[in-house]
C-alpha cells in the first residue's frame, strides 16, 4: 500500500535478490493512475496472479517478472498496454491460453513466455504483432496448428516453439518471415512435409524441426541456400533406413 502515492514513479526495479533477500507476497492492485514505464520484478518468489489494474499501465514499456511464481491467466486486459516493447515472463508458473487481445500489442519487440505452463493454441491475432523481433514459447503445452497469419510476423527473427504439441502442416506463409534466423519446432508432433516456402527464409541461420511426424523430403529451395547462406545447424528426422525425411547431402547438419 506504501506504493499508492507514487503516481509518478516510472520506473519499479526489485529485481535478482539474494535467496535470503527474496520477494515474496503477491502484487497489491494498486497500479491504477500509476505512470510506470519499466517494471521488473525477475528473480522473486512472487506469486499470485496479475492484479486487474496491473493492465491500466498504458505507459509501460517494459515488463519483466521471469523466473518467478506468477500464476494464473495472461490477463485479456493486456491488450490496453499499447506501449508494450518487452514481455518477459519465462520460467515462471502461468497457465492457460494466450488472449487473442494479443494481437493489439503492435509495438511489442520481445514476447518471452517459455517454461510455463501455457494451454491452447496461437490466436491468429498474433499476425498482428509485425514489430515482434523474439518469441520464445517453448517448454508450454501449446497444441494446435500454427495459424497463417503466424507468418504476417516479417520482422521475427528468432522463434523457439519447441516442445510442446503442436499438430498440423507447417504453414506455407513462413516463407514471409524473411528475417527469421532462427527457427526451433522440434519436440512436436507436426505432419505432413515441409513446405517449399522455407526456401525464403534468406537469412536462416538455425532451423531445428526433428522429433515431429514431419515426411517426405527437405526442400530443395531450403538446401540451395546453404551454399548462399552457410546453415550453422539444419536438424530433422533424416536418420534411419529408410529415413523419415531424406535430406540433400550437404545439406542436413544433424540426423535424428
Amino acid at each position: 500500500s506504501e506504493f499508492v502515492n507514487l503516481k509518478d514513479l516510472q520506473v519499479l526495479s526489485l529485481s535478482e535478490q539474494t535467496s535470503a533477500t527474496r520477494l515474496t507476497g503477491t502484487l497489491p492492485d494498486i497500479f491504477d493512475g500509476m505512470n510506470l514505464t519499466i517494471f521488473d520484478i525477475h528473480l522473486n518468489d512472487i506469486s499470485g496472479t496479475f492484479p486487474e489494474s496491473f493492465t491500466t499501465l498504458s505507459n509501460l514499456e517494459v515488463l519483466r517478472a521471469q523466473s518467478t511464481l506468477l500464476s494464473g491467466h495472461i490477463p485479456t486486459g493486456i491488450g490496453n498496454l499499447k506501449s508494450l516493447l518487452n514481455f518477459t515472463l519465462f520460467n515462471s508458473q502461468l497457465s492457460g491460453t494466450l488472449p487473442t487481445q494479443l494481437g493489439e500489442l503492435t509495438n511489442l519487440q520481445s514476447f518471452e513466455v517459455d517454461t510455463n505452463f501455457l494451454t491452447g493454441s496461437l490466436p491468429a491475432q498474433m499476425g498482428l504483432m509485425t514489430n515482434l523481433v523474439l518469441f520464445t514459447g517453448n517448454a508450454n503445452e501449446l497444441e494446435g496448428t500454427l495459424p497463417s497469419e503466424f507468418g504476417n510476423m516479417i520482422n521475427l527473427r528468432i522463434c523457439w516453439l519447441f516442445s510442446n504439441f503442436f499438430t498440423g502442416t507447417i504453414p506455407s506463409e513462413i516463407g514471409n518471415m524473411a528475417s527469421l534466423d532462427t527457427l526451433f519446432l522440434d519436440d512436436n508432433a507436426f505432419d505432413g512435409t515441409l513446405p517449399t516456402e522455407l526456401g525464403n527464409l534468406v537469412s536462416i541461420f538455425d532451423i531445428r524441426m526433428e522429433n515431429n511426424d514431419i515426411t517426405g523430403s527437405v526442400p530443395s529451395e531450403l538446401c540451395d541456400l546453404v551454399p548462399i547462406n552457410p546453415i550453422g545447424t539444419l536438424a530433422v528426422d533424416c536418420a534411419g533406413s529408410p529415413p523419415q525425411i531424406s535430406c540433400a547431402e550437404d545439406c542436413c547438419t544433424e540426423c535424428f
